[in-house]
């Protein structure tokens, strides 16, 4: 018998023959459930191994929600996932919106002491969002195709710190899109 294995693939075993000297093996993909896996950005782990916080939410959940809005939907399935309203821009269809995930960490850098409405420009509370492995703005993922989408994770705790380091400070919103052949 010999016994035939590789990660990712289901194992085989063969009963060798006496006389033959060589041998095909066709390897069959070992085919895992979306909601057996956390998809961190740079591999996909399986759940159980996962010690952190994440959530995982399908293409098919995120249309049940709303159907035109990646960053609304998603806010729906997390409670920590926020987005925060700007009164002061009003009806901007323009604006993108301005996230928290594990809640506001800091206060945004004005000039010197003071903080004025019109120096909290930058919004030092916004996640990492990771798009198939590569850092993304928000503007991005705020403009991607709902049906693009395969899954999206939002990781947001020490585990998401040890993989992208200060960068995962406000959480991370990593995005798989569907493959195309």
């Amino acid at each position: 018998m010999l016994l035939v294995s590789f990660v990712g693939m289901k194992s085989r075993e063969l009963v060798l023959e006496e006389g033959k000297t060589s041998y095909e093996v066709v390897m069959e993909p070992m085919v895992t459930g979306i909601s057996e896996v956390i998809a961190t950005g740079y591999f996909v782990r399986k759940k159980d191994d996962f010690t952190g916080s994440a959530i995982t939410v399908t293409q098919e959940e995120l249309k049940t929600v709303a159907p035109g809005n990646v960053l609304q939907s998603l806010e729906s399935f997390d409670p920590s996932f926020k987005i925060v309203e700007n009164n002061l821009l009003g009806s901007n269809p323009n604006r993108l919106p301005n996230i928290n995930v594990r809640g506001a960490s800091s206060i945004p850098a004005g000039t010197g002491d003071i903080i004025r409405r019109d120096n909290i420009g930058s919004n030092v509370n916004m996640p990492t969002f990771i798009l198939d492995g590569y850092e993304v703005n928000v503007e991005k993922v705020y403009d991607l195709d709902i049906n693009r989408i395969e899954s999206i994770t939002v990781l947001k705790d020490a585990a998401a710190t040890a993989i992208y380091g200060s960068r995962a400070a406000n959480g991370v919103v990593v995005i798989t899109t569907v493959r195309t052949i």
